[in-house]
């Protein structure tokens, strides 16, 4: 027995209902050349092909295709008995329209007649193939015969009825000489499918006129519009849409202010054909008839038609892609459907007993969120386990099914189908193969959350309604995607593309890149470097704009799911960085790192890092390589072997950024050599002595074992901390004159955030004249750090550009002098 459970066919139901079809097959073959003209041919003959393959479509369909094209009623096309033709006739219309007659269909059976405005018209319908596009649903006169048939039997030569041996009477021929006669003929295939698109079209149109529209059909339906130089009939015109959203209507006043040479006035002049002058409501009339955007004036209703034109453009490139997309869709689940012989999605006869019991136990454990749990007898019910906390966390913050539909898991092997996990609609089956990748390097559980995006997609909305991932609400991320792949460089078979491009594929792709982006990133989804892969097309085609999209969309889809991912990865990270060893590093000063230049007694080292050369490892550090231990070091372990560890270095580094940032005048930050522990720096009364080092200052220790160095913001907080202590202890010494306190003062004060009085009054005044030149000077000659003063720092960059000017200047004449010296001692 099997858990197979029929469900009904909701996309074919849907196509039954707009174009009559009860089954589908195959899907349309669409490639990245095609236009919206080769789309729209390519579903009108998918739709003709299906539906008389299915028995669908009829001679009252292609009757009622008539009326429709024709705008007469049905009972007014005449069904014309071939047996009537003459010889001649069949001949010429054969060689004409390159009519072939088979077994199934003739051409003869497809002849209609019809009169309208005293004009009778003759309509040849080809059941098999295409009409030349010079005779396809145009209306003309028979004259382009040869001159035989033009003298036996022309339409310009009306039939007299006499007899005449070398004449016969051909149906098609004018019977006086007033009357005139017309030939129309049509595909059958094209004719039927293009009628069936059209019906729905405008059904779906929900604009207030559907004029656009049928000019659009008008220009879809011409054979002549098929080559590239009528593109342009297909393609919005993108001019008008920039102009819609940056013009505006103009106002009196403003043509009041425009010169008399302008469009503006020259389109509405001042005065009417009478010489007379307009009053202020015509003109204003007038104005109101208008949009305008620099110099570019354009009336209201020229830029409607064109937008109204793009609308329409838009409409139908988005109505094909869509019903292309139901044809991915149907395909895709019809090979589900054929593969319901697979053993994957069915319970297996022969199961241990006590992965039996571990089964039930599971099935019970999870029933909030599977409706079976299946165990293959090759899985380790150890590394289960261990799995299930994880996959238990992780599915109550993915969605559920509204109407309470829980998938079945089974964890299995899937190597007949070459997946490591797969998802079957028949009877919502989530099967993921529990080993070792050695190709991919994953795990059949990191596709857990791609097979359960397969599951909402089916399920979410009931199994009774349309998957999510043809529903209007995705179409404009699954579009997005799908161009991606087309315009991609890398090379993809035609089977591979159309994968790629199945609606039901991107939406699960897309689920899981949306997931690892909100932060979801443990055993059942691929890791976060896989999703921002610029190399494999599954997911390099989601560019940053797709991400947006399709964000927006799972956020309004799925409204708790951000949140949950969010909360599970904090809990996440907080497990981790709890479980996460602290790793100890020591720098080598003096040496590089060899056996017996570093403690081996106690405990052995994680990892021994040599530089090719010493080099600054910060903190005016330099050091010969590194040694990182699971234990500390003692103080008497790191002298004696001259080792250094990462807080003092990271503490002088934060002193660094802190003086750069608040410009607190200190110099000489670095780690005590003698006592690594210990950080000095020397701090200045103002920059210019900093830079000099001339003047006073004082030279305070920070010791690093106070400072809290739990993680980057925090050793930069306490440092700060730290600094601001000291300099206020500074600031109330006895030793210094009151210009250095005042210094120190306003480190205390940028420490805090708080402006200090010095600042706050050259904010309130400014700075004088020359006083802005002298700073602006000392900085363009690099002898002192840029101010907050913009102009004082353009100032400078003048300063700057004119030393350099003259620098070049001065070593021209050098190398001037230089040659004439050179050319001097050659002549003696």
């Amino acid at each position: 027995m099997t858990d197979q459970i029929n469900t009904p066919n909701k996309i074919v139901d849907l196509m039954k209902q707009k174009y009559g079809l009860t089954h589908i097959s195959k899907t349309i073959t669409v490639t990245s050349n095609d236009t919206l003209y080769t789309l729209y041919r390519k579903t009108a003959r998918y739709l003709y092909k299906n539906g008389v393959e299915n028995g669908d479509y009829t001679d009252k369909d292609e009757v009622l295709a008539l009326s429709h094209k024709l705008d007469i009623k049905e009972n007014e096309i005449k069904k014309v008995d071939s047996s009537k033709l003459a010889p001649e006739e069949k001949i010429e219309f054969e060689k004409k329209f390159k009519f072939k007659n088979t077994q199934k269909d003739k051409w003869e059976d497809h002849i209609y007649q019809y009169q309208k405005d005293g004009e009778k018209t003759f309509i040849f319908i080809k059941p098999n193939g295409s009409i030349p596009s010079t005779y396809y649903g145009q209306r003309r006169y028979w004259t382009d015969t040869n001159e035989t048939i033009k003298q036996r039997a022309s339409l310009n030569t009306y039939y007299n009825g006499l007899p005449d041996t070398d004449t016969t009477p051909w149906i098609t021929r004018a019977n006086n000489r007033n009357e005139k006669v017309y030939f129309t003929a049509y595909s059958r295939d094209l004719l039927i499918g293009y009628d069936k698109l059209n019906i729905d079209l405008k059904r779906n149109f929900k604009e207030k006129s559907l004029e656009p529209l049928n000019e659009l059909i008008d220009n879809l339906t011409d054979p002549k519009n098929s080559g590239s130089s009528n593109e342009y009939l297909f393609s919005p015109d993108a001019y008008y849409e920039i102009f819609a959203k940056q013009a505006h209507m103009p106002t009196y006043e403003e043509w009041q202010n425009t010169p008399e040479e302008s469009l503006l006035k020259i389109r509405i002049n001042k005065e009417d054909t009478e010489k007379n002058q307009k009053p202020k409501s015509a003109i204003e009339k007038e104005l109101s008839e208008y949009l305008i955007n620099k110099d570019q004036i354009i009336p209201k209703t020229t830029v409607s038609n064109v937008l109204s034109k793009n609308q329409t453009l838009n409409f139908v490139n988005r109505y094909l892609k869509d019903t292309y997309n139901l044809t991915l869709q149907q395909q895709y689940d019809a090979e589900q459907a054929r593969s319901s012989h697979a053993t994957f999605f069915q319970t297996k006869k022969n199961i241990d007993k006590t992965t039996q019991t571990e089964m039930e136990r599971l099935t019970n454990d999870l029933s909030k969120h599977f409706k079976k749990v299946e165990i293959d007898n090759d899985v380790d019910l150890e590394e289960l386990k261990k799995f299930i906390p994880e996959l238990k966390q992780t599915v109550s913050a993915l969605p559920h099914a509204k109407n309470g539909i829980k998938p079945i898991l089974r964890f299995r092997k899937l190597k007949n189908h070459r997946a490591l996990g797969m998802f079957t609609p028949i009877n919502n089956t989530l099967a993921v193969d529990f080993r070792y990748d050695k190709k991919t390097k994953e795990t059949g559980l990191q596709s857990f959350v791609h097979e359960y995006g397969h599951f909402l997609d089916y399920n979410y909305n009931g199994r009774s309604n349309l998957p999510l991932s043809i529903n209007k609400n995705f179409s404009d991320s699954l579009q997005s995607i799908q161009a991606e792949i087309g315009n991609s460089s890398t090379a993809l078979t035609p089977k591979e593309s159309t994968y790629l491009k199945t609606p039901s594929e991107v939406f699960a792709r897309a689920f899981e890149t949306y997931a690892s982006n909100l932060g979801l990133n443990n055993s059942v989804i691929k890791d976060k470097e896989i999703y921002n892969s610029k190399i494999d097309i599954k997911y390099s085609t989601f560019t940053p704009d797709i991400k947006k999209k399709i964000s927006s969309y799972f956020d309004k889809q799925f409204p708790t799911i951000k949140q949950k991912i969010r909360q599970l990865s904090q809990e996440n990270e907080k497990v981790v960085e709890n479980e996460k060893p602290k790793i100890y590093r020591y720098y080598s000063l003096f040496r590089p790192i060899n056996p017996g230049t570093y403690p081996m007694k106690n405990f052995k080292p994680l990892k021994v890092e040599n530089f090719d050369e010493r080099k600054d490892v910060s903190g005016n550090v330099k050091a010969w390589g590194y040694v990182e231990y699971l234990n500390k070091l003692s103080l008497e372990e790191q002298q004696n072997y001259d080792l250094i560890n990462e807080k003092p270095i990271k503490v002088a580094q934060a002193i660094q950024e802190l003086n750069q940032k608040k410009r607190l005048n200190l110099t000489d930050v670095s780690v005590n050599s003698s006592n690594p522990s210990q950080v000095e720096y020397t701090v200045w009364g103002n920059a210019e002595s900093a830079n000099k080092h001339k003047g006073l200052f004082a030279t305070l220790n920070i010791n690093t074992k106070e400072i809290d160095d739990t993680n980057e913001s925090s050793i930069i907080k306490n440092t700060q901390k730290t600094l601001l202590s000291q300099q206020n202890a500074l600031s109330k010494s006895k030793f210094y004159d009151s210009k250095f306190i005042v210094a120190i003062k306003s480190n205390i004060n940028k420490l805090q955030n708080i402006p200090d009085q010095q600042s706050r009054t050259q904010k309130e005044k400014g700075l004088s004249k020359a006083e802005m030149h002298r700073q602006a000077f000392l900085i363009s000659r690099g002898r002192m750090q840029p101010t907050q003063d913009s102009k004082t720092m353009e100032l400078s960059q003048k300063f700057k550009e004119k030393w350099a000017t003259r620098r070049g200047e001065i070593n021209k004449k050098q190398l001037a002098r230089k040659h004439a010296m050179q050319s001097r001692n050659l002549e003696r």
